[in-house]
């Protein structure tokens, strides 16, 4: 029997480090630069994510790459929750610890 723990689902702000108004290109959320530094170095980091039913559960994963399907952006990562490799949608992380 899996003991569900109750987690909080707490998004990260998508708060633009860079104004668009003043800098060219696209800018990246604190969320995006995170995971975008763990794919750099290879670092495994924990984030908690809510699933589409809305079970928030924390999950300690190595980021392999961004992709994106459609307008949607996910991160593809190895998931040591489920021993595989997972898909999350960015708008489904929450917090994320190094």
């Amino acid at each position: 029997m899996i003991k569900k723990n109750k987690i909080s689902f707490n998004p990260v702000v998508n708060k633009k480090l860079n104004d668009p108004k003043t800098s060219p290109g696209v800018s990246k959320s604190k969320k995006e630069l995170a995971i975008e530094k763990a794919i750099n170095l290879g670092d495994t980091i924990s984030i908690v994510y809510k699933d589409k039913e809305g079970n928030v559960t924390k999950r300690t994963v190595k980021p392999l790459r961004f992709d994106s399907y459609g307008r949607r952006k996910y991160v593809n990562a190895f998931c040591w929750l489920r021993n595989g490799e997972r898909n999350f949608y960015l708008s489904q992380i929450g917090n994320i610890e190094n």
